[in-house]
């Protein structure tokens, strides 16, 4: 509504302040939040790449206001596209890299969908055989799945070249 108010002052001026008041019905969320190198706002207006406590506002009917305390962790999975186990010490094996990784699955299936590794490990990768055969040069689908220390999930699915 529309409010009047009269403020005289030390030297008996008057002022006459006039306000028009509104008010709204505005929710407010306080989150908590951890994510992997970047968080999108709710209002999806903004990203941020940096920890600290940001606000944001999703105007509609029922106005919400946020305050959003964030985490920022660097969150890193490395998955090679190509391995060759031949022996010669380097890239002998397909294993997956990152850092911050609390849990990790990954299986690796031959072109016709059969399991040829699997592993719950981060630190034991594919050597390429399979049933203690040298597996055959090709292309394998790769299926990873587990979870970042902050509660990120990791769902990758690609494919790996193995190279003799």
């Amino acid at each position: 509504g529309i409010y009047t108010d009269t403020i005289v002052s030390a030297a008996s001026c008057d002022s006459i302040i006039t306000i028009n008041l509104t008010l709204s019905n505005m929710n407010q969320f306080s989150i908590s939040q951890n994510a992997c190198n970047s968080f999108t706002s709710p209002s999806e207006k903004y990203t941020w790449t940096n920890s600290g406590t940001y606000y944001d506002t999703i105007s509609s009917t029922c106005d919400s206001f946020f305050v959003i305390n964030l985490t920022i962790n660097n969150c890193l999975l490395y998955v090679p596209n190509s391995f060759s186990p031949n022996g010669d010490g380097e890239n002998d094996v397909f294993r997956i890299r990152g850092n911050d990784i609390q849990n990790i699955e990954f299986r690796i299936y031959d072109r016709w969908g059969k399991k040829v590794f699997e592993s719950k490990d981060q630190n034991v990768g594919w050597d390429g055989m399979t049933n203690k055969k040298l597996a055959n040069e090709g292309v394998y689908v790769y299926v990873i799945t587990g979870g970042f220390f902050n509660g990120t999930a990791i769902d990758l699915k690609g494919n790996v070249t193995l190279i003799r």
